[in-house]
């Protein structure tokens, strides 16, 4: 039966030397709500797109919500932009000057245009645009790139959106937008002829010269105005097209992004979608002249990401999977070097979305809401060989259990029925520890705390808190319901057995209810977040009713009715540590 309660125990981990992808604990935790979109509010979850290293000490991120903050280790929320501005994209020239850009959300269904200067401590909002007619004012659409320059100018790229018809009017077109700031005014400076379309992303090699990738004109446009895929080239303040090797001019294509190792050489993702799938085609600019690169056993795949470390041709790409091929894992993390493209399996499981890549040795990246980075670095999931005085060491798992968390474990259990906290009650709430205590960031505060992983909990210690707070358990539950999209599962419905919580609308019933009271209760186990659903474990492949609590998921067990073993825990930290790549 104690087999049947531990479920299957963390397997070992030596020490690692070679450098692989990590990843820290999901960041965005809470949703964004921006709007008003047509009248409503909408709730989007929140977000990482851009990163900005300025050295391996300093750098910046924006989100929906904001930007965060790099101080040589952790990423920590810095500044919330509230509800009505989204933030896309960032650069800088130095830790005290750049832009972030994105889209700010007013009183009609469309956005406008969003820039703000950056000045080490907080945005500063430039609203208002010269528009291409010469009148001053704010401009509908978004941003989704900036490139600032050593003169104090900055470039920024995207999508305006133009009535169409005689006003008041709910059509519009969308055409590309390239804004110019000239040191006192953002100016649209958009060629005259680009009247459909978006620019998608910027890359400058030099103050005067870069490339965006785009799509221009509009579906069933006459002539060259019709929709393609298109590159463009900005040298001494004009726009020309780049001519393309032939690639589908249909709707279903998008070309992500262009990358630039310098004014001679770059490279380009192109995907073409195919029913439920895309195919991605890898363009590659050298000598002038851009030309179709994709290697030959190229998968039925899609790319997301391309980015090259400064001045080279080596890089990483992430690649999604197809899902009605039954790919397994459903997306890829591949080294890119010279237009070669090798699967990358070691560390996290975690796919980036965006890189920042300032040397071979300074390298992070981000997922959702996570942060990762390459490195080589010892885990705190290292069987250990020394053990300090008055610490218990458990030789299953080759980990220890010293101050400040020993008590909490030896006097927190399952309810087995023994006369008091017994070892195996412990065990069956907790686990065994996977990792000795280690810091890391809390995603609810953006405190650096002093944590410890077990197979079904994170502890967390609290100094500042009066006792007996000073150690709680980590909201693992409400992270991974995040990361996987399960927020917005529907309520339990009414029933008189089941007990009801303000807080959230998620029901506590049979067969949770009494486990729940009596092994913990709200300090344990937190509120139900999600209902009662069959779920398929990650860690044995089998279906159980389950459900999430903010610390904790809980399995029912019919096969186990009648005994104290009806309900257990899910090792869900052995599966988060996993994710993140410090367990194999």
């Amino acid at each position: 039966m104690l087999g049947l309660l531990l479920g299957s125990v963390a397997r070992p981990v030596t020490a690692q030397t070679e450098r692989r992808w990590l990843a820290d604990p999901e960041l965005l935790v809470r949703r964004k709500v921006i709007g008003p979109d047509a009248g409503l509010l909408t709730q989007v979850a929140d977000h990482i797109y851009d990163l900005e290293l300025i050295d391996q000490r300093n750098g910046w991120a924006v989100a929906y919500s904001g930007l965060l903050r790099f101080d040589g280790r952790f990423w920590r929320p810095f500044l919330n932009t509230g509800n009505r501005v989204a933030l896309v994209a960032i650069d800088l020239s130095s830790t005290t000057q750049g832009w972030v850009v994105g889209s700010q959300h007013g009183g009609s269904g469309l956005p406008n245009v969003y820039a703000a200067r950056f000045d080490g401590t907080g945005l500063i909002p430039v609203s208002e645009v010269v528009r291409s007619d010469g009148t001053t004012g704010v401009l509908s659409g978004r941003l989704v790139d900036v490139a600032v320059q050593s003169n104090s100018t900055a470039i920024a790229v995207s999508s305006a959106y133009e009535s169409v018809g005689q006003q008041p009017s709910t059509s519009y077109r969308e055409r590309p937008l390239v804004l110019v700031f000239d040191g006192s005014v953002w100016r649209d400076q958009t060629p005259a002829e680009w009247q459909h379309g978006r620019l998608n992303n910027l890359s400058m090699t030099s103050g005067g010269e870069g490339w965006a990738s785009a799509v221009l004109g509009q579906s069933g446009g006459p002539g060259g105005t019709i929709m393609r895929p298109a590159i463009v080239h900005l040298k001494d303040g004009r726009w020309t097209e780049d001519p393309l090797p032939p690639l589908p001019a249909v709707p279903g294509f998008t070309l992500y992004n262009v990358t630039m190792r310098d004014a001679t050489e770059g490279w380009a993702l192109f995907a073409e979608i195919l029913g439920q799938c895309t195919r991605t085609r890898l363009l590659h600019a050298i000598g002038g002249q851009w030309v179709d690169a994709t290697p030959a056993q190229q998968p039925l795949t899609g790319s997301t990401k391309l980015e090259l470390i400064p001045g080279t041709n080596r890089g990483w790409a992430s690649l999604a999977g197809c899902p009605s091929t039954g790919q397994a894992p459903p997306e890829l993390r591949m080294r890119f070097d010279n237009g070669r493209l090798v699967p990358d399996p070691s560390g996290t499981r975690l796919v980036p979305d965006e890189y920042a890549l300032l040397s071979d040795e300074v390298q992070w990246a981000s997922s959702g809401g996570a942060m990762l980075r390459y490195s080589a670095e010892t885990l705190p999931t290292a069987r250990v060989a020394n053990v300090e005085p008055n610490a218990r060491y458990f030789s299953t798992t080759g980990h220890t259990l010293g101050a400040p968390f020993r008590r909490y474990y030896e006097t927190h259990g399952v309810n087995l029925g023994d006369p008091s906290i017994s070892e195996r009650e412990s065990l069956a709430l907790f686990g065994f520890p996977i990792s000795e205590p280690f810091p890391e960031i809390n995603p609810d505060t953006g405190e650096v705390l002093t944590v410890q992983y077990f197979e079904r909990a994170r502890m967390e210690h609290h100094p500042n808190n009066a006792e007996p707070y000073t150690v709680l358990l980590g909201r693992l539950g409400a992270n991974t319901v995040i990361q996987r999209g399960m927020q917005d599962l529907p309520a339990t419905p009414a029933n008189p057995d089941c007990q009801t919580f303000a807080e959230t609308p998620h029901g506590l019933c049979p067969p949770f209810r009494n486990f729940w009271h009596t092994s913990g209760g709200l300090p344990v186990f937190g509120f139900p977040i999600t209902p009662a659903r069959n779920e398929r474990s990650a860690t044995d492949n089998q279906t159980y009713q389950t459900q999430w609590f903010e610390r904790e998921r809980l399995e029912y067990h019919p096969e186990n009715r009648g005994t104290p073993y009806e309900g257990l825990l899910g090792l869900l930290a052995a599966e988060e540590l996993r994710i993140r790549g410090y367990l194999p």
